[in-house]
Order: C-alpha cells, then structure tokens, then sequence
C-alpha cells in the first residue's frame, strides 16, 4: 500500500503572503467558474487524547490526486476533528482546540502565521462544530449552555480574545450535533440525534424565525457536507443494523441513499470533506486491522469517493489527517 501525506516543509503549492488580510466586511461571492479548489488540514501522530496538549501538529494542503500533502505550519494542539472552517475573506483557517468548556480558537494563514484566541476569563461555554457562512462572512459554531443548543458567532476582537454572540435557539430534541452552511445563501441545517437505541436522526433548517424539518429516520448521520456544485447535502449515515453509507439530502426534505461504503469508520479519529470542483468525497480515519479486528493506532486511511458512492481511491497513512476543510 502506498504511503500517504509526505510532508514536505514549507514548500507553498501557492504565492505566499505574509498574513491574514484585515477585512472586516466581505462581499458576497458565488461559486468561481472554472471551479478551483484547495483542501487544508492538519497531520500528525495519533493520540487518544482528543483534547489535551499534544506534540506539534503540521498544518498544510492536502492533493487527493496525488495523495500528498504540503506542510505549512506547526499547532501546538490537537484541533477537533469536526471543527475547522476557512475564512475567504481573510484567507484563514480557524480550528477549535483545548476542552470543551472555553476552548482556544486558533488561526493559520497560508503562509504560516498561527495566531490563537481564548475566551475572557471566566467565560465558560461549549463551543464545536465550526463553520463559515461566504454570504455574511461570519464564523458560526455550535454553542451549548446548561444544555441550550444555540447557534452562534464566533467574533474576534482586536486583541487575543474572541467572543461568542447566540444568534438564536435550536429548538431540536435530544442531541444537536452537527451543523451545515450553504455558504453563498447563508442557510444553517442542523441535525440531532436520539438518546435512545435504536437512534433516529432529525435534519431541520434553522432560521431565527424558528426551524423546518428537511429529513429524518432511523440511525445516525454524520459528516454533512454541502456541494455548491447541485446546492445537495452529503452525509454519511449509519446504524447499528446497517453499513455507513453516503446518502444525499435534498434541502427542500428528503434524502436518497447513493451506496453502501466499505468503510471502517471509527466515531473518535475521523474527518471528512466534500470538494465540490472534483466531486470528491473525503473520509479520513483510523486505519482498520481487519484480521485482528482492531483499529492500528499508529496509522490511518484516506478513502476517496465519487458522489454517487464509488470508491476511487484509498490510502493507508502513517498517522492522521483531520480538521480537512475545502477553500474555493
């Protein structure tokens, strides 16, 4: 099998530049044609410490056609695997890290300025699931206050601190656990899931006017990812009866299963990404020692699917990538 993710330091796929630009406001875009695409993400060794300090990280681009990476910068911790988003209107990759009550957020420019915020002191909330919204240029995130789920604003002030703003109420039962964004229109999907087995899953928009329920069912789904390509949401979707398979939700309600996937998802080590220009489906996670039944801590698999669900590649890696986020 061949190795994944060669690290090669400090050499940019693109011109560099020196920082984050200092725009406040963005204008809203759509999506560039020819359709263009760089994948951003973090590797390193596995730990099973998903929130305490770990050895440095290195940040950089990931190619799915050549299944190579390109080292940027180093984090000192471990990033969420859930909770990166890229910020177009300062050219930013910002990643949640630290506990989950008052986490760090940190920031990483392409060229290789990393900058972290925390929260003012005594400030504690659960903060997860980042993403970025193109069409008001703001960074949005799963809050969780005394088990209120909230959607809200990540704002960054102009010192080291960063703060959170409700924007409103994600009136969903049991456990909110992921959101979506179609970038360009700024629509939020939130899903929940049951706290009883067997799991059933509700998919809602969420407005400040209140929520519409797009799909529900039984099991789980994960791993939402929006294609601006046919304005479709890919999720994966599980149970304890079935295989993950890649389903595609239709944000005006309901969903079609595409295909049964011959992955060994693990719930703790995973990330996935949806570009958009190549059609691709990313799942990263654990690698699986199908004979030994067990997951391989010191080394992880890239698989690579079309968007009806065919697999067009996977790799084994000598660690893990995560906290994958596609920039167009």
């Amino acid at each position: 099998m061949k190795l994944l993710l060669t690290l090669v330091s400090v050499t940019l796929l693109f011109s560099a530049i020196t920082g984050c630009k200092k725009e406040k406001h963005a204008t809203p875009v759509v999506s560039p044609t020819p359709c263009t695409s760089t994948i951003y993400g973090y590797y390193g060794a596995i730990n099973d410490d998903l929130y305490g300090p770990v050895a440095p990280y290195m940040f950089g681009t990931f190619n799915p056609s050549s299944a190579t990476s390109t080292g940027i910068a180093t984090i000192n911790t471990h990033i969420r695997f859930g909770d990166a988003a890229y910020n177009t209107s300062d050219n930013c990759y910002y990643g949640i890290i630290g506990g989950s009550n008052s986490p760090t957020l940190c920031k990483v420019s392409t060229a290789g300025v990393v900058t972290y915020y925390t929260l003012p002191s005594g400030t504690h909330a659960f903060i997860g699931n980042l993403v970025y919204s193109t069409s008001n240029n703001k960074l949005l995130a799963l809050q969780n206050d005394s088990a209120i789920t909230k959607l809200s604003e990540i704002v960054i002030s102009s010192g080291s601190t960063y703060s959170v703003t409700p924007i409103t109420t994600i009136p969903l039962p049991a456990n909110v656990t992921e959101i979506v964004s179609d970038p360009y229109s700024g629509d939020i999907y939130a899903v929940s899931i049951s706290n009883t087995t067997p799991y059933n899953y509700t998919l809602s928009k969420i407005t400040t006017a209140g929520t519409t329920s797009v799909d529900s069912g039984s099991g789980a789904i994960t791993s939402l990812r929006y294609n601006t390509s046919d304005n479709m949401i890919y999720a994966l979707h599980y149970s304890s009866t079935q295989p993950y398979a890649l389903v595609k939700i239709d944000p005006s309600g309901g969903h079609t299963a595409l295909a049964d996937l011959p992955v060994h998802f693990n719930s703790d080590f995973y990330s996935t990404c949806l570009d958009d220009c190549n059609g691709r489906y990313i799942v990263s996670t654990l690698k699986y020692d199908s004979v030994g039944s067990i997951w391989d801590e010191s080394h992880g698999k890239i698989y690579q699917f079309d968007l009806s669900g065919s697999l067009l590649q996977q790799d084994n890696t000598p660690g893990l990538f995560q906290g994958l986020v596609v920039k167009h």
